[in-house]
């Protein structure tokens, strides 16, 4: 068990984002101590990490709380036949993000080279407008 705090910095998201998350239902309710401090267990973690990365990938609030209760108690096999479809989905989704960002990182490495490339150019430019040229040095000896 684990309190907001600590789960919030688990999570990577504020506590404010946890207790909203609460408040809307999609998190199930999560189990508070004699002072109103709410504990986090490994399955409340786990169904929140879920929830964060659904938002994450675009998915409106409203859909990821129906996604989170197809996966409650006592699912039916609909329910998580859906939710696994759902899941599905959202692996060709990061599939298709990883092969954009790939190719976005690919542009810029090339875009790096470029620039490397200039600098030694002009570095090499630099370096030669310094040195004195044999016929510079014929008349002064």
């Amino acid at each position: 068990m684990t309190t907001i705090k600590v789960a919030a910095e688990t999570l990577g998201v504020t506590a404010n984002a946890l207790r909203y998350y609460e408040r809307v239902g999609v998190l199930d309710p999560i189990q508070r101590d004699d002072n109103g401090v709410r504990h986090y267990n490994d399955d409340d973690l786990e169904r929140a990490r879920l929830a964060l990365i659904l938002r994450d990938m675009g998915m409106p609030v409203k859909a990821v709380r129906q996604a989170m209760h197809q996966t409650g108690s006592n699912p039916t096999i609909d329910d998580l036949t859906a939710f696994r479809s759902m899941l599905v989905k959202l692996s060709v989704q990061i599939d298709e993000e990883l092969v954009r960002v790939s190719a976005e990182q690919a542009h810029i490495v090339d875009k790096i080279a470029m620039v490397d490339a200039s600098i030694e150019q002009q570095l090499k430019q630099a370096h030669s407008d310094l040195e004195p040229s044999p016929n510079d040095l014929n008349g002064r000896c």
